[in-house]
């Protein structure tokens, strides 16, 4: 891989409102320090090392104003040493708060959705229960523990192990590797088959040549009631591009409210058609004559989701139901 442009870990990314604190590459090596709940960037390529960077709390990412976009990192010089290729590289964020003290729930977690069109917003995960949600946890925050013990016992370098970045060989027992890929399946990242499905993201194969962005979701999930499950939070965007820049956007504010506007009954088939927004996700939910009297949030989904393009789209329902009503909802 041609290098890219210096390396500069952002210390503190300037916006408009103000001025947001990252951890800083130190010009003086240190050891990798993870502080518990920080969001980590985690790197894998087969044969090729881990590369861990630890881009601090998710207090950071949830200041940053709707619609904002800042640099995170410029990670040209480390990748450049550590990978040959930035082509079909796999690619993560993820966090997990383990402690109930303050800002977020216990077994809270962060975790990314890769996009298969850049442009589009991808289906939320689902949150569950803390129980549900311990053992995604538990392997989040040991990327981070075991960074920080390989960093440890390591000399300290300004490029490959310092504060923010540490590089490990994928087969050390402290390595990103063995905690993010499925014991059955080595090209998922589901957190050792723990979580609900792949975290990562995959650069295209012809990454280095051009291809402008990587893009993955970040959602956060604050454990629900026992045996519960909604969506998660949108909380923003990492951009990964060729030459070794990560930048995050934050989640704009809601969508406006869909407007139903045809329901068309075929048979047992109704359709609902509705105004859309880009990136933004339907559902469709429906109740009977009784449930009119109880909360939407009680009613019942059906159809799937469908994905937002700014036109009229539609769901279905297929029921044998005299009076059904229904309702769109976006997030």
């Amino acid at each position: 891989m041609k290098t890219k442009g210096n390396f500069n870990l952002i210390r503190v990314l300037a916006l408009a409102a103000g001025s947001i604190a990252l951890p800083a590459l130190s010009v003086r090596a240190a050891s990798f320090t993870y502080t518990p709940g920080d969001l980590i960037l985690g790197f894998r390529e087969s044969g090729q090392p881990d590369l861990v960077v630890d881009i601090g709390q998710p207090t950071i990412y949830d200041a940053v104003p709707a619609g904002t976009t800042v640099t995170v990192t410029n990670l040209s010089t480390v990748l450049n040493n550590a990978y040959t290729s930035l082509d079909s590289l796999n690619w993560s964020v993820t966090g997990a708060w383990r402690t109930s003290a303050t800002n977020y729930p216990l077994e809270t977690i962060w975790a990314s959705s890769a996009r298969s069109a850049v442009g589009t917003q991808t289906a939320s995960w689902t949150s569950e229960d803390q129980f549900a949600q311990g053992g995604p946890a538990s392997q989040i925050a040991a990327i981070g523990v075991n960074a920080a013990t390989y960093s440890s016992a390591e000399p300290a370098n300004a490029t490959n192990n310092n504060a923010t970045v540490v590089v490990i060989p994928n087969s050390n027992p402290n390595a990103y590797t063995p905690l993010i890929e499925d014991p059955f399946n080595q090209s998922t990242g589901d957190l050792g088959g723990t979580f609900q499905g792949n975290v990562e993201n995959t650069t295209p194969f012809d990454f280095d040549s051009g291809e402008p962005l990587s893009v993955s979701d970040l959602y956060e999930l604050q454990p629900v009631p026992y045996r519960g499950s909604a969506a998660g939070k949108w909380t923003g965007y990492f951009s990964f591009t060729p030459d070794g820049k990560v930048t995050f956007t934050a989640a704009t504010l809601g969508p406006p409210a869909p407007t139903i506007t045809s329901v068309v009954r075929n048979g047992n088939i109704t359709t609902v058609s509705f105004t859309t927004s880009a990136s933004h996700t339907y559902s469709l939910l429906t109740t009977n004559l009784a449930g009119l009297r109880t909360p939407r949030s009680t009613w019942i989904a059906t159809g799937g989701t469908i994905t937002g393009n700014g036109s009229v789209l539609s769901l279905q329902d297929t029921n044998s139901t005299a009076a059904s009503f229904y309702v769109v909802t976006a997030h």
